[in-house]
């Protein structure tokens, strides 16, 4: 048990705010290992290629901001957010298969 909590990976499924053409990207990371949020918000910059450049904020679908790795659900749905607005849109009902295991989106 102490083997399988050391390597336990937390996933999240990330959104590109206002993006409804692109599905959404997986992110994992352990756990255990220390990750700073600006380390995140680096890695997530990275992989979401946001037309407006940086991620700076990362929100759940209903918009509220997300503050710290430790709000974050396994197997939830946010959305990437750079210097713009969060973009109130339907990206789970419009982006995630009807016959997906994870149809329920996690607040």
């Amino acid at each position: 048990a102490a083997r399988r909590q050391k390597h336990a990976h937390l996933a999240i499924h990330v959104f590109r705010n206002g993006d409804l053409l692109s599905p959404p990207f997986q992110l994992l990371f352990s756990q255990s290992a220390p990750l700073q949020w600006d380390t995140l918000l680096a890695v997530l910059t990275a992989k979401a290629d946001l037309r407006s450049g940086a991620v700076n904020r990362l929100c759940r679908l209903d918009g509220t901001q997300v503050l710290g790795k430790e709000e974050l659900v396994n197997g939830g749905y946010y959305v990437a957010v750079g210097d713009e607005e969060y973009k109130k849109l339907p990206y789970f009902e419009l982006l995630v298969p009807q016959d997906s295991t994870h149809r329920t989106p996690w607040y």
